[in-house]
């Protein structure tokens, strides 16, 4: 059990898809001790999602912003739950977009202790 609050927020596919392991996992991570909130990004904004992609795999930019979902859920943790210590993990297609998150952004005013993925 961890010793301290720790929120993860999960992204595992594009569009909403459900991954089978999904809930193993975020109970598992649960049981831990920490809070886990997999957000549905991209639910009804398919062309926002292709361009998070696009600049991925082609480098074309870095994010400016997090998708509204991501911000949501930071400020969820952050005010509701106390939560300073925030992680992403991305799993398939969501890898790419905790990465691509992740690229974007200055460590030293970032909401996120730490990020992973695996991604396509």
């Amino acid at each position: 059990m961890l010793s301290f609050r720790v929120g993860i927020i999960l992204v595992c596919d594009a569009l909403g898809a459900e991954m089978n392991g999904s809930r193993t996992l975020m109970q598992a991570l649960g049981t831990s001790g920490a809070h886990v909130i997999k957000p549905m990004i991209y639910e009804n904004d398919q062309n926002t999602f292709m361009n998070m992609l696009v600049s991925y795999y082609f480098k074309a930019e870095k994010p400016r912003s997090f998708p509204p979902e991501i911000e949501a859920t930071v400020n969820f943790f952050k005010k509701q739950k106390n939560i300073s210590k925030i992680g992403i993990i991305g799993v398939c297609w969501g890898g790419c977009i905790a990465q691509h998150i992740m690229s974007g952004i200055s460590l030293n005013n970032s909401p996120f202790k730490s990020g992973t993925n695996s991604g396509v």
